[in-house]
């Protein structure tokens, strides 16, 4: 259903394929698939890209690499609005309760 997200992951599973899955050409994919799924709201997916991201970079780079920094400010970003969905959904319950 949705072509981009599906050919980026291809892409990258045959970055996998070819590289060993802890390769450095994954990282840039890999966000740019993190991206994509947070534009989709898709948050456990984005999640799961964004850690792999991480563990690639630190991996190859080291601990304190700026693209790990990219990732945990994704993260961050995404657990602020988990977060959010579920105060709204208590504020919809609450809601409920009132009428």
């Amino acid at each position: 259903s949705n072509q981009p997200i599906i050919d980026l992951e291809n892409q990258v599973e045959e970055l996998a394929v070819h590289h060993g899955p802890f390769s450095v050409e994954l990282i840039e994919p890999v966000m740019t698939l993190a991206k994509l799924y947070l534009d989709e709201d898709e948050l456990e997916s984005a999640t799961d890209q964004l850690r792999r991201a991480q563990n690639i970079a630190h991996r190859n780079e080291g601990v304190y690499t700026p693209r790990q920094f990219e990732a945990v400010t994704l993260l961050t970003q995404i657990a602020l609005r988990e977060e959010n969905y579920r105060a709204a959904d208590t504020q919809q319950k609450s809601a409920f309760f009132v009428h």
